[in-house]
């Protein structure tokens, strides 16, 4: 029981609390009514409007934009800015009787006209063109029916409209705001809804007196997307904080004085400038920084008998997901594609500019909201950096249907983990989930056989044959070189003392994420050097080549510390073992196998038969082309596994002879049966869904699981070998 409520600070939304979360979309007006607008309202003018949303639009990088960053506050950044005129496409509820316990989904559809997406010269809208606005509004009973004061950490002069008034849209009720609409105005934040992607440029070396605004030197541009996708979330924070230090906290972020703006007066600026633009400090927000210290309301709560006392709530941090976007996700903006608009001087759009451009688009923006606990939250953007891709490396628009799907799948299922889904029955989570217990499992049985080979002390019923075969075809598919050169590279990225593009931008977060990476790089180089080192384990216990240590003085320096290499002479059990191998498979029917293998895979080249089909569109033949020139198939199928399975062959057959287990560890066998049934549920529409990105089980995958079941079969019912110290 709390006995004295005015000196702490509760929740605004609590867990029984109802409200409706509101969206605005705003998109940015043609130059020429910008223009317009500007002149109405004087150049001085220290008034946004009505219809701007976010402040002012600032000329500066795009991380820097107004609140639209998940940076930390590292600095008040001056930036130079003027005005931007913002006309509202939609402002409604998009969610009604929410609480913080709820996972629903809405789609808004709205329709963007097209001087919106592209100007009167043909230009495509630039990122900034068209952003969205989500408002909480809480359900009466609330504390913010009596609210009294207000404290944000944004200065009076960057506090903008987020929602049209009236609200909704098009509403008659054009009342002036009350105490609680202001109050509920600060319980907003904007999200960009264009996102610029690496797409072909189809006017590369086009022949044109260009200007020097539209780059032709490269095969690619940056072309817009519109987000169709967005998932909101609040933190959930519902405890009591104490007054005096939460006040304490909200006052040093107010300290800020984040979207204070002053007027250029400076003799290095013309009059012109002065007169237009402003600076503006810009803060960055986040919830490691901001979170629910942004704003302190202050409310009269009513008594029971019609009194009345001081209370003070905070308000709940909003926010959209770090989660990527896939290709289904975005919409593509229509580009008029005549190379000519770039001559120099501009010319003016054709007279079948709107014959070429859709007079407006139809945009279906599907919306998800959840709750998240700060932990989980933490925990989650945390795991988002290895997925999130390079600031400073945009990903490329997926031209075909195929890369399309797989684009997405691999989206989905890294959004899944923060509890991000679409809704559909392909269930990502529980994909990504097999697929790493499958990974993790496998690393732990190539430990396990790494280990095998290493306490080998003689080839007693191990296939001398066989194991030459599985050595070779690991050392083919262990791509050591490949990882090798990128942990070399990664490596001298840890060395270096700052990347210059950090310190160009100040991209704290880029940095660390490019460190994080090239750890696991590093990581993942080490796992990989595994199989070259069982590799030479393998062909060192087959061969019985022993290395040697100098054990005492030597006349040289390579003589006292150089190691030398041995060929042990085999002993009594060896020697039963190769007769006994000798005689239950001949030379001749070795080869006849190997061979007959080798002639199965390239037979089934390059469209390997499926015994399940796949569920996704069939590659393009460049894809099944670049495939084939370097290693999925030419180096895999056709090589990899024949030397596989005859070498695995080869041990099965004197296991069976000998009546002993050898060649692996029991466990490791088993845990390989374990793989192979994780990858066939992936294959279990019960388990997985049908996701369009399912490949087909082919043949190739079918022998692997044979030879796997058999190995397992033969582990479960065979006794292992017991190692002796015989050497004669």
């Amino acid at each position: 029981m709390i006995s004295d409520r005015a000196a702490v600070v509760q929740a605004l939304i609590g867990e029984n609390q109802l409200f409706d979360i509101g969206v605005t979309i705003w998109a940015r007006a043609p130059a020429e009514e910008e223009k317009e607008w500007n002149k109405s309202i004087g150049k001085k003018s220290k008034s946004w409007g009505p219809s701007v949303v976010d402040g002012p639009i600032l000329m500066h990088q795009a991380s820097h934009l107004w609140f639209e960053s998940s940076s930390q506050i590292v600095s008040n950044i001056p930036a130079m800015a003027g005005n931007a005129l913002f006309i509202p496409l939609h402002s409604d509820l998009a969610f009604r009787g929410l609480q913080l316990s709820d996972l629903t989904s809405t789609t808004v559809e709205f329709m963007l006209p097209r001087k919106y997406f592209v100007d009167s010269k043909g230009y495509p809208m630039k990122s900034d063109g068209l952003k969205a606005s989500f408002t909480i509004l809480p359900a009466s009973p609330s504390p913010l029916d009596n609210v009294t004061s207000i404290s944000s950490w944004i200065h009076s002069d960057g506090i903008t409209p987020k929602r049209t008034w009236p609200f909704p849209l098009g509403s008659q009720d054009n009342l002036p705001k009350t105490g609680k609409d202001e109050a509920i105005d600060r319980l907003s934040f904007v999200i960009p809804l264009v996102q610029s992607y690496k797409a072909p440029n189809h006017c590369f070396n086009a022949s044109a007196n260009f200007n020097l605004d539209f780059d032709l030197s490269s095969p690619y541009t940056m072309l817009p997307q519109i987000v169709s996708r967005t998932h909101i979330r609040i933190v959930k924070e519902t405890q009591l904080m104490n007054l005096e230090s939460f006040r304490e906290a909200h006052d040093t972020l107010k300290l800020h004085e984040c979207g204070k703006s002053r007027t250029v007066n400076n003799s290095r600026f013309s009059e012109d400038i002065e007169d237009t633009y402003k600076f503006v400090t810009v803060c960055q927000r986040d919830y490691s920084t901001t979170g629910i210290l942004e704003t302190l309301f202050e409310v009269d709560a009513p008594l029971p008998d019609g009194s009345s006392h001081t209370e003070y709530v905070y308000a709940p941090y909003l926010e959209s997901s770090r989660g990527g976007l896939g290709p289904k996700d975005l919409t593509p903006v229509p580009v008029w594609k005549d190379c000519t608009r770039f001559s120099s001087p501009p010319l003016d759009a054709p007279s079948n500019f709107s014959d070429v451009l859709p007079e407006s688009l139809k945009i279906s923006w599907n919306i998800t909201y959840s709750a998240i606990s700060p932990a989980r939250r933490t925990m989650l953007d945390s795991l988002n950096y290895l997925t999130t891709p390079d600031v400073l490396d945009p990903p490329e628009i997926e031209t075909s249907e195929y890369q399309k799907i797989f684009a997405q799948d691999t989206v989905d299922q890294a959004n899944s983990i923060f509890g991000i889904h679409r809704g559909e029955s392909a269930h990502p989570w529980r994909r990504l989930l097999l697929s790493l217990l499958s990974t993790t499992i496998s690393i732990t049985a190539v430990a396990f056989d790494t280990l095998y080979w290493y306490t080998r002390r003689e080839t007693a019923f191990i296939s001398v044959p066989g194991t030459i075969l599985l050595a070779t075809a690991n050392l083919i598919d262990s791509e050591l070189i490949l990882q090798g050169r990128e942990a070399w590279l990664s490596y001298q990225f840890l060395l270096s003392k700052a990347d210059s593009i950090t310190q160009i931008f100040g991209d704290r977060h880029n940095a660390g994420l490019k460190q994080m990476r090239s750890v696991l790089r590093l990581l993942r180089f080490f796992f990989v050097l595994l199989f070259p080192l069982q590799t030479t384990w393998m062909l060192m216990t087959v061969l019985r080549i022993e290395v040697v240590w100098p054990l005492g003085s030597e006349d040289t320096i390579w003589g006292r510390n150089l190691f030398t290499l041995r060929r042990m002479r085999p002993t009594h059990r060896e020697r039963t073992s190769e007769r006994l191998e000798r005689s239950t498979l001949r030379l001749r029917s070795r080869i006849a196998i190997i061979i007959g293998l080798f002639v199965v895979y390239y037979a089934m080249l390059p469209r390997i038969p499926n015994f399940l089909d796949p569920l996704h569109p069939e590659p393009n033949p460049s894809i099944l082309q670049a495939k084939m020139l370097f290693k999925d198939l030419i180096m895999k199928e056709s090589i990899v596994d024949p030397l596989f399975v005859s070498g695995s062959i080869f041990q099965f057959i004197l296991n069976n002879s000998s009546g002993f287990f050898a060649g692996s560890f029991r466990m490791a066998a088993m845990l390989k049966i374990g793989v192979v049934l994780l990858d066939v549920l992936q294959f279990v529409p019960a388990i997985t869904g049908r996701p369009e990105s399912r490949g087909g089980m082919d043949m190739s995958f079918v022998i692997y699981a044979v030879v796997i079941l058999v190995q397992g079969w033969q582990a479960a019912t065979l006794p292992k070998v017991v190692q002796s110290d015989d050497v004669n």
